[in-house]
């Protein structure tokens, strides 16, 4: 990518990526007219429940005897108050959760991405981004291979929209440019942008080749 690299930064001049459009939070998560007023109180009443059985205290149950199971607890806990177990709303969570997730890979990594070809930083400063944010969580590396297609479309998309803010449509040529190069972001593969240390450390094996096409 090196050659595509220094066709773009003479034309955009190292000016730097401002990625910072707002996310359709109701659209991402799924926020219905009608959805109960007291949601958010519900949803900590769950909590609360789900902490005390997760994280049994003996006071909390007749004759202080704690039950030996998860369920057994939920169950005692459940009998007789009136915070009651309501599965939808875990299971509400998590979907969200889903969802966030890959929203957020998809966004960070469609961010490094767009750098890496720009070269903006130095290979050190982007392998550290990659390390740091792999570092925050065994399910990132899986879920930037999962999700890649998206995250190299997200990107192309992006470094479009940049070189016309840039102003690239008043440069000769720029047009042509900015298409062949959105093209070849496209076709990126993991192991393309990765630095292949990290891809070792994962456990993935860094001679696979993950391309935009599984």
């Amino acid at each position: 990518m090196s050659a595509g690299k220094d066709r773009w930064g003479s034309l955009v001049k190292g000016a730097p990526m401002n990625m910072q459009d707002p996310k359709d939070w109701l659209r991402l998560l799924q926020i219905r007219d009608g959805d109960s007023a007291d949601l958010i109180t519900k949803m900590n009443e769950q909590v609360q429940l789900m902490a005390r059985t997760k994280y049994p205290h003996a006071n909390d149950y007749k004759n202080e005897d704690v039950p030996a199971t998860y369920a057994a607890r939920l169950d005692a806990l459940t009998s007789d108050e009136a915070a009651a177990f309501d599965p939808t709303l875990p299971l509400s969570a998590l979907s969200i959760w889903e969802r966030a997730l890959r929203a957020a890979t998809i966004d960070i990594g469609g961010r490094l991405v767009a750098d890496t070809v720009l070269a903006h930083e130095s290979d050190e400063q982007l392998r550290k981004r990659w390390s740091d944010w792999f570092a925050n969580g065994d399910y990132w590396p899986g879920l930037v291979r999962q999700n890649w297609v998206q995250i190299v479309r997200g990107a192309a998309e992006a470094l479009e929209e940049w070189a016309k803010d840039q102003g690239a449509a008043h440069v000769e040529g720029a047009r042509q440019v900015v298409s062949a190069m959105a093209s070849s972001v496209r076709e990126l593969s993991f192991t393309d942008i990765v630095p292949a240390d990290l891809i070792k450390s994962t456990g993935m094996d860094v001679e696979e080749r993950f391309s935009s096409d599984w």
